[in-house]
């Protein structure tokens, strides 16, 4: 009888030590995005870098949540990551500010990079750390990538 009212610690116990054990010899993966701050190196899109859409977009991460600015509104909500590298933003939003670039001559609008990076976001599915750069794979095939750089976060 007294050894059931001791089942539960110890059982509890018992899985808080099996997990730091997997975490420590890599079978369970830390979050290696965990209070990280990057910004937009450049766009990949259909297997060739561009800058076309890259204006000083940033993302931060913590836990489980991120923030960050898409050169026109702020961005925030969650994301998950996976043991495979998967990845998504299953929340996400952003403010609802109107920004455009106006050509002088034709009077034409063209987005500020804010749309294309928000729709690259939207459809992260992998992601990986390597040569110091965080590449979020926005296509199954990997021929669209956001690269972004590390930063400090600001204090």
């Amino acid at each position: 009888m007294r050894y059931r009212r001791l089942a539960i610690p110890l059982f509890c116990l018992f899985l808080f030590l099996l997990i730091a054990y997997l975490i420590q010899f890599g079978v369970v993966e830390k979050n290696p995005l965990i209070n990280t701050r990057w910004e937009i190196e450049h766009f990949v899109v259909d297997g060739t870098a561009t800058t076309d859409f890259v204006g000083g977009q940033w993302i931060h991460f913590e836990k489980d949540r991120f923030y960050g600015f898409d050169n026109c509104n702020e961005i925030s909500g969650r994301y998950k990551t996976f043991m495979n590298g998967g990845f998504t933003f299953p929340i996400f939003g952003h403010t609802l500010q109107a920004c455009w670039i106006i050509n002088s001559e034709t009077g034409e609008r063209s987005s500020m990079g804010d749309i294309e990076f928000n729709d690259a976001l939207r459809s992260v599915v992998e992601f990986e750390i390597k040569n110091g750069r965080l590449w979020l794979y926005y296509s199954e095939d990997k021929k669209n990538v956001l690269i972004l750089l590390p930063k400090p976060i600001p204090s």
